[in-house]
């Protein structure tokens, strides 16, 4: 009787241990796949946070007035009055008027022109305020624009009247109204413009009473 051969090989035991490995890998599952990441989404610059920058309130403010205070005024002639308070002369900007004076002349009557110029301007200030804006001085005399409550600019209503004219010479000769006025005022034969006369300047320069008719 033959005795089993219990001898076992290496060969035996490789073969063995490759059974086993592969019954163990039948056995476990495979493993399972993964999805990829998606993409990562650009990541954007965050912007820089700065303060609001401060900024100072825009306030509007008039230019200061040279306007004066509104006065009670006395008239002294026919183109200038001071105020009784403060004492300050005035002359209207722009105009003349005649001389105290002086006569003017309609057709063989004379008649005071200065006086009616300067009863015109005592009307129309009398128990007014009035108000001025300087244009420049002149021997202590402030020379102005003036208005009161009626008129806004008495220079322009004494010339719409007939009874200023305005003066020759460029520095008051600026408001180019003021040559408009006077013209309506000389064709409705206003005021003076129905007389003869001297310009006011001439008068005090050349003084000819009641100017004699022209020929």
């Amino acid at each position: 009787m033959l005795k089993p051969n219990r001898t076992i090989t290496s060969a035996t035991l490789l073969f063995a241990s490759l059974q086993l490995a592969a019954a163990q890998g039948a056995l476990t599952p495979a493993p399972t796949a993964q999805p990829e990441p998606a993409p990562a989404s650009p990541t954007l610059p965050v912007p820089e946070s700065h303060p609001p920058a401060t900024r100072e309130p825009q306030v509007y403010r008039p230019p200061p007035s040279t306007q004066t205070a509104p006065m009670r005024v006395r008239v002294m002639t026919s183109t200038t009055f001071h105020d009784i308070l403060s004492g300050a002369t005035f002359r209207l900007y722009g105009i003349d008027a005649c001389d105290p004076n002086q006569t003017a002349r309609m057709g063989q009557q004379p008649w005071a022109c200065g006086t009616v110029a300067t009863a015109w301007l005592t009307l129309a200030t009398l128990n007014k305020w009035i108000a001025c804006t300087p244009i420049r001085s002149e021997a202590e005399i402030i020379i102005a624009r003036c208005a009161t409550s009626e008129y806004a600019d008495v220079a322009a209503e004494m010339l719409r009247a007939g009874y200023a004219v305005r003066l020759p010479e460029p520095p008051d000769r600026q408001i180019s109204e003021y040559e408009k006025i006077e013209d309506a005022a000389r064709k409705a034969y206003r005021g003076l413009w129905a007389s003869q006369f001297q310009m006011p300047w001439d008068y005090r320069a050349n003084p000819i009473d009641e100017a004699p008719e022209q020929r």
